[in-house]
């Protein structure tokens, strides 16, 4: 990571010797973190003092913790900052958590807070503008004080990224411990650096680009998809391709991906298989989402092959429905790989969305052999990446997918 100069603006109760500045600075050792004490009552000087500081440090990049990330939001001629479950609102917050706190003190940072957000304050909307692509936030899915990931995701995410300025830390509580911090900051400057100015540039470049992971457990699968993939060369699609389980490769991938496929059944069923392992990382409110979807845009049973997207709970991952088969069981046309694949691909770049992961259709229950799923994907990309400028017979018959019949 590039050097940085990081000015950290500490929570109510907390000091520049706290532990989570502490972790924040082993967790950035190429880094020069910044800290002092701040006292969060007093609203004007605090302001004052970290405005000092950005000069004084030549300061890139803020990082606040609860209130003290109420702070941070409201410096807004600083490139990039972090904010961790912050305090959006803490005239409303504060004197829960303090009933001697001077109504003085409340009131100017009510104010604050309207110079802030603006019309926001009052009704959620689109109040940043550019400041989405200078800002990330952290938020813990089991905040026990507060939450206002809805405000960030309405006022601050970025939706033709897919919300990536963001994340959730599943399970996690309003103090973050030092495996959640580094998970989130990983995730912080991943974002960092591919969107401030100096990368926009490059990002334009590659717009059209589309980062494909092809995942599956089984060496078999794998090689025959880097044996289809060897001499890959496109515009359109980098290919990479991992040999590993789910869970290993989300955990270490996770801050690159913005969809996952699900290979499925018709009826979102997603208890068993790579679908069952899809739905134990992010939980079984997924499966219930999924199939709430299929019932009200289905009549309860999805087409197979078809591709629907959804928002994945409490991530900034969605996920991709793409059924393989009506229940499980083997698949008798190969063509519906070529199918699934090929309408995986129109669903995510129809979204918007810039990386997937694709699953091996029909690898296990179907019971398709490694070779010819390997082939048949290769197929469904090489489509999208050259559709014809017009349609007739000597078009439809070109391919000759039905000798893999």
């Amino acid at each position: 990571m590039k050097e940085r100069n990081i000015l950290y603006v500490h929570d109510l109760e907390g000091s520049k010797d706290s532990q989570t500045c502490k972790n924040i600075r082993e967790l950035l050792p190429d880094c020069k973190v910044y800290a002092e004490n701040f006292d969060l009552y007093d609203v004007k000087g605090t302001q004052e003092k970290i405005d000092s500081l950005i000069k004084e440090y030549k300061i890139d990049t803020l990082i606040g913790n609860s209130f003290g990330a109420f702070y941070v939001l409201a410096r807004k001629a600083i490139p990039f900052r972090i904010v961790i479950n912050p305090c959006m609102s803490p005239s409303q917050e504060i004197p829960e958590l303090d009933k001697n706190i001077p109504d003085k003190v409340v009131k100017e940072l009510f104010q604050l807070e309207k110079d802030t957000y603006g019309s926001a304050h009052y009704q959620q909307g689109n109040l940043t503008g550019g400041m989405a692509f200078t800002t990330f936030g952290i938020f813990s899915t089991d905040d026990e004080l507060f939450s206002y990931s809805g405000f960030f995701s309405k006022n601050y995410a970025l939706s033709n990224m897919d919300n990536r300025n963001m994340t959730f830390i599943r399970g996690g509580h309003h103090k973050l411990t030092k495996e959640e911090l580094a998970s989130a900051l990983k995730k912080a400057f991943y974002f960092r650096n591919r969107i401030l100015p100096e990368n926009i540039r490059e990002m334009q470049k590659n717009a059209r680009r589309m980062k494909l992971f092809l995942v599956d457990r089984k060496a078999e699968m794998t090689t025959e998809w880097k044996k289809q993939f060897s001499n890959w060369k496109s515009s359109f699609f980098d290919v990479e391709i991992i040999c590993s389980d789910f869970s290993d490769f989300m955990n270490e991938h996770a801050h690159e991906i913005d969809a996952i496929v699900a290979p499925a059944n018709s009826y979102g069923l997603m208890d068993g298989g790579y679908d069952g392992a899809i739905t134990a990382y992010f939980g079984p409110e997924l499966m219930t989402q999924v199939q709430k979807y299929i019932i009200q845009n289905f009549y309860g049973e999805q087409p197979v092959a078809s591709s629907f997207v959804i928002q994945i709970p409490q991530s900034t991952i969605r996920l991709i429905h793409t059924p393989s088969m009506r229940i499980p069981s083997k698949i008798q046309d190969p063509l519906t790989i070529y199918q699934c694949t090929r309408n995986s691909l129109i669903c995510a770049l129809d979204s918007g969305l810039q990386s997937i992961v694709l699953p091996a259709f029909g690898g296990h229950c179907g019971g398709i052999p490694v070779d010819k799923i390997a082939i048949l994907m290769k197929k469904a990309l090489e489509q999208i990446e050259n559709p014809p400028e017009e349609i007739n017979w000597e078009y439809a018959i070109s391919s000759k997918l039905e000798n893999y019949r």
